[in-house]
């Protein structure tokens, strides 16, 4: 292996990586490469530190591993400069306060460009408090990507600490069953390139008249298109105009024709189900990528096969298609017949394991 090219063998830990993007990533096996060799040690070690996680159940939980980890940091700073992301898992508030280690490693990382707050059972208003917010805003942190899975007065919390975040990835659980006024709305929406939001609670924290100039990736989950929250706020602004990258999640239907219509300057969608019955599929002439990502074994049947032979046509109608993308849970009917009409029109077809494995702009991630 010496023998080999730095470059190659550089590869073979980036490889290592790559296959736990979306999995706990493989520390063992990466601090095995950092002690290899001296030329593997310092991609390694910033693979390690690319993304880091901290589970806060109870008081003592790995807090002892980021002390440790904020002594080597301070020890060697080139090492913070490595972290890029960082998920914090909380389910008890009362354990972050101002001498937590947590808020310290934030501190020490110059270079964060996603947060990921996974907060339950945290008591609104904590994070917006006058000594919590004091300090988080005195950060230098300007997080590019912020997540948060959680209770929607956590969420509108916490973005208002970060209002300048490019990408808001929301998955917002109300904490009450009943009642639809939203709480603490998210005001500042001007800076947002990528939104991605559960459909049926974005009311809870993103007020009608949220305004979205700079978005570009707009990725829906579980939409009813139905819904008439969801259809002012799809109808009633020029969301739909501006987007240029829509990715549907479900379960969740195949968008309707009065949806597709507005896409005018779409380039790529991706969704999980095939329009229902025959009828004739009109797809955004603009479109550079369509992605039929499928998530559970597809049985074929007629209807199916009817819904397939829809998306084929309107996938040869397309003047500028360049890629079509699918897992391989879809029938081996339906991945033929995509197969055929891509070898026809001399486009790439990609085919996954399943939507982890998808990677692409189409994708809303944490880094």
């Amino acid at each position: 292996m010496a023998a080999a090219p730095l470059e190659v063998q550089l590869m073979v830990v980036r490889w290592v990586y790559r296959l736990s993007q979306h999995a706990d990533i493989d520390c063992a096996t990466l601090c095995a490469c950092a002690r290899v060799c001296k030329a593997w040690t310092s991609t390694a070690q910033r693979l390690l530190l690319r993304r880091l996680r901290f589970d806060i159940w109870f008081t003592n939980y790995n807090t002892r591993r980021a002390i440790l980890l904020i002594r080597t940091l301070r020890d060697h700073p080139l090492l913070a400069t490595h972290i890029l992301s960082v998920k914090f898992e909380i389910t008890r508030w009362d354990i972050i306060d101002l001498d937590n280690p947590y808020m310290a490693l934030l501190e020490l990382c110059p270079h964060i460009a996603c947060i990921y707050f996974h907060c339950f059972h945290v008591r609104r208003g904590f994070w917006t408090s006058g000594e919590v917010a004091g300090r988080l805003h005195t950060l230098a942190l300007r997080p590019a990507v912020l997540r948060l899975n959680s209770d929607e007065e956590v969420i509108s919390d916490i973005a208002h600490i970060w209002p300048s975040a490019r990408v808001l990835h929301l998955r917002v659980w109300p904490r009450t069953a009943s009642g639809d006024d939203p709480i603490l709305p998210i005001r500042d929406t001007s800076s947002i390139e990528a939104l991605s939001v559960n459909s049926d609670n974005m009311h809870r924290v993103l007020p009608p008249e949220a305004h979205f100039p700079a978005l570009r990736d707009l990725e829906l989950v579980g939409p009813t298109w139905e819904s008439d929250d969801l259809r002012r706020r799809l109808f009633g602004s020029d969301i739909l105009l501006r987007v240029r990258t829509l990715t549907i999640k479900g379960p969740a239907p195949f968008p309707p024709a009065e949806v597709l219509e507005r896409l005018a300057h779409l380039e790529s969608l991706a969704f999980d189900e095939l329009p229902e019955g025959e009828e004739d599929i009109s797809l955004p002439h603009a479109l550079l990528h369509v992605g039929y990502h499928i998530r559970d074994i597809q049985i074929h049947s007629y209807e199916h096969a009817k819904s397939a032979r829809s998306l084929v046509e309107a996938l040869r109608a397309l003047p500028n298609l360049q890629r079509v993308s699918a897992t391989y849970l879809s029938s081996p009917h339906h991945l033929a017949m995509l197969d055929e009409v891509c070898r026809d029109r001399g486009v790439e077809l990609e085919m996954y394991e399943n939507v982890e494995h998808i990677w692409g702009p189409q994708h809303i991630d944490w880094i």
